[in-house]
């Protein structure tokens, strides 16, 4: 692919050099020469094919980076069930499920750290909140909070939709709780509870939902805190 890019360019520029070697060696007027009319003609034309064809590669690179990243994202969300369940049934013997588990954070890692190149090579516009969301998700699980963090900051900023917002609201307010910064964590739950001023088009029964998975989520927060008085306030909102 890159040495026919670079054919086409070459034949560009010797298109060009001849058009202005016809140009500049006739007294007349270039425009009403009709050799030198085919010769422009066709250079636009070149150009403008070689253009389509750049659009389309980088285009096309854009969807299988994205189909990849996808695929890094689902292995990486079963990944996780699968550590929970080597200590599950291997609870008899820790030893092993500990070594086979240390290959298992070993793909995590390796797995995470192609996602992060591919996701940072797609333009920003072309990545959504979700993939965001889930690649700072799948950090976090692996303890790698900072990065988690800005992933799932990321996912807010460019959610554009009700379902894509609301999962970065809820994602983004438990890792604050999770790195000690309670205030803002409170904050993000609160915006999330008011999703719908911003949202309306939604029935009471999905509002209701919502509004019930909001206050469990901000429960679990804060009792992940040890606050459990005011986890027991928001489970008392349901």
């Amino acid at each position: 692919m890159g040495s026919k890019k670079y054919i086409e360019i070459d034949y560009i520029k010797k298109e060009l050099d001849f058009i202005k070697g016809r140009v500049f060696s006739k007294k007349e007027p270039w425009f009403i020469n009709i050799p030198i009319i085919i010769s422009v003609g066709a250079f636009i034309l070149s150009l403008g094919t070689t253009f389509i064809s750049y659009i389309h590669t980088k285009e096309q690179n854009i969807q299988n980076s994205k189909r990849e990243l996808r695929i890094l994202l689902q292995r990486t969300s079963s990944i996780a069930r699968e550590n929970y369940e080597l200590f599950l049934n291997n609870n008899s013997n820790i030893k092993i499920a500990m070594s086979i588990s240390g290959y298992i954070r070993l793909e995590n890692a390796l797995l995470l750290g192609q996602a992060i190149d591919i996701i940072n090579s797609i333009p920003e516009k072309r990545v959504t909140a979700i993939e965001y969301c889930s690649l700072g998700e799948a950090l976090v699980n692996a303890e790698n909070r900072r990065d988690g963090l800005e992933y799932i900051k990321k996912a807010l900023y460019v959610a554009n939709d009700f379902t894509s917002e609301i999962t970065a609201l809820r994602s983004y307010a438990s890792l604050l709780y999770n790195i000690g910064n309670i205030r803002e964590g409170r904050k993000q739950y609160s915006t999330a509870l008011n999703i719908f001023s911003k949202y309306g088009k939604y029935n009471e029964f999905q509002k209701m939902e919502t509004q019930i998975y909001t206050e469990l989520n901000w429960a679990q927060s804060e009792a992940y805190i040890n606050n459990y008085s005011v986890a027991l306030d928001h489970i008392n909102m349901l």
